[in-house]
This record gives C-alpha cells, sequence and structure tokens, in this order.
C-alpha cells in the first residue's frame, strides 16, 4: 500500500496577541495556511516483514497577526520535515511461531520556540525497538522509546528558559487480549 496526499489548508481564527489587551491578553484574529505533502507505505517484502515508512513535508506561514513581525513566519512548534520507518518481523510457523521483533527511527524536524522564529528547536533522530509474542488471543510485549536516551527539546513556551526535554528513554511491558 503506498499513499500520496497533497493539501493546503487555511486556519482562520487563530490566537494571536490582542492590540488593545495585556502582553498575555489573545484574541481570536489570527489565519496561518498550510501546504505540504505527505507519503506513506507500507510493504511486505517477504512473508512475516512488515515494514512501513512516512514523509511528511509542510510549509507552515502565519498570513495574518496582530503583530506585524510575525506575519510571514513559520508558527512555532511546526516541524517542515517529520519522518519515520519501522519494520516488524514475526515468525509464522515453527515452534516460535508468533514471536516477533520491531524496530524504528524517527526524525522529527526542527522548529520555531516562537512565533518571531527568534529561538530554533534543533531536530532530533530517535530509535524505538520492541519483542512481541502472539499466543491464542493474547500479544504479550516489550517495547522501548528513545532507546539510545536521547536528551532533546521538544519545544520551547517562549525565547527565554521555558523549554521543555522530550521523555528519555521508556520501556513498557505489555499484554493485550484481542476479541
Amino acid at each position: 500500500m503506498f499513499t500520496v496526499a497533497l493539501f493546503d489548508i487555511t486556519r482562520e481564527n487563530v490566537l494571536t496577541n490582542d492590540p488593545s489587551g495585556g502582553a498575555f491578553d489573545n484574541i481570536q484574529e489570527g489565519e496561518q495556511q498550510s501546504r505540504g505533502l505527505e507519503i506513506e507505505g507500507l510493504f511486505e517484502p517477504i512473508e512475516g516483514l512488515t515494514t512501513k515508512f512516512a514523509y511528511t513535508y509542510q510549509d507552515v506561514e502565519i498570513t495574518e497577526t496582530n503583530t506585524a513581525s510575525e506575519k510571514g513566519n513559520t508558527p512555532s512548534g511546526i516541524p517542515e520535515h517529520t519522518a519515520s520507518a519501522w519494520a516488524d518481523y514475526t515468525l509464522n510457523s515453527g515452534p516460535l511461531s508468533g514471536l516477533g521483533v520491531n524496530g524504528g527511527i524517527r526524525y522529527l524536524g526542527s522548529t520555531f520556540a516562537t512565533d518571531a522564529n527568534n529561538v530554533k528547536v534543533p531536530s532530533t533522530t530517535l530509535f524505538d525497538a520492541g519483542i512481541h509474542y502472539d499466543l491464542d488471543a493474547y500479544r504479550f510485549a516489550l517495547n522501548a522509546t528513545n532507546l539510545t536516551d536521547e536528551r532533546y527539546v521538544t519545544s520551547c513556551a517562549d525565547s527565554t528558559n521555558s523549554c521543555y526535554y522530550g521523555p528519555g528513554r521508556t520501556i513498557l511491558a505489555s499484554v493485550k487480549y484481542r476479541w
């Protein structure tokens, strides 16, 4: 399966500074335009091996705002590029039938910390992996995200010191029942 989507979206009533209010007062008078491309592929090159790939390019622009210096800028927290790849191999026969391993990579593009575009949050690449076993209607799984325990910034609330780190290495065990 392979899909491609082109988009051109205009968002109205986006929050913007209230010119008659205080420094932290906002009103819904802004507008943003988003144009881009999304590509996704799901392939099974051999029995038991499933691969998924995704890429998004988006060009987002502030088209109306009450802050003149922000017009034409990229809204905060919006990456231009994101991409991911994932593979899962599950044995379908033999004594270990139902045992599977998987792994993937995620690229999160750089973003701006503010609509003024004066501070940039760097891009990052994260690795994930897991192992699972299907037994009848149950799936037992152990998954790990951010395998390398990458320390990265996910977003910033303003251009001073209010930035937030993304989650470190996380390991999650689960049991699912399907009916």
